[in-house]
């Protein structure tokens, strides 16, 4: 039986013109980017996962909520990372504004402290970096090979 959209064009198939594991690859592919854009592509990754969620089987629903899991840890390693930052500066700051309460007025903060709070938010950083990634690139395997992510995920691997 032929419907009507196979009269008018007889390659026409019910798939969807994108499959939703492309659309997996491409939400991953986003977060590998997300470092390197200053998340920004975290961004459209998490929207295209909250958007695909109820889509797709449940393989593809454990992706969906790890790609979702992935950018809020993201964004709570962002909130300590900034946190520092500005401890930092404020410690700074204060001290070339001349209220700097770790000495006398226009003191300058003990630049070891000051270091190792610089350090502690690169490694952050660097540590997340490599964490998104690792996790991005695990997902794609999975979803390559069609298996679903661990249930619930572990915090590293996703596994």
């Amino acid at each position: 039986m032929h419907n009507e959209q196979d009269v008018r064009n007889p390659n026409a198939t019910n798939e969807p013109p994108v499959r939703d594991h492309t659309i997996g690859f491409v939400g991953y592919v986003l977060y590998i980017a997300a470092p390197f854009t200053g998340g920004l592509t975290a961004i459209a990754a998490v929207i295209i996962a909250y958007v695909q969620r109820e889509n797709g089987d449940s393989i593809l629903r454990t992706h969906w909520n790890n790609m979702i899991r992935i950018f809020w840890t993201s964004f709570v390693v962002l909130l300590a990372v900034l946190a520092i930052w500005m401890a930092w500066m404020s410690a700074f700051g204060a001290a070339f504004m001349g209220t700097s309460q770790h000495g006398a007025a226009g003191q300058a903060p003990d630049m070891g402290s000051l270091m190792a709070m610089a350090a502690a938010a690169s490694l952050i950083t660097l540590t997340w970096t490599v964490w998104v990634i690792v996790r991005s690139v695990i997902g794609i395997i999975d979803l390559n090979q069609g298996r679903a992510m661990g249930q619930p995920p572990g915090l590293f691997t996703g596994r």
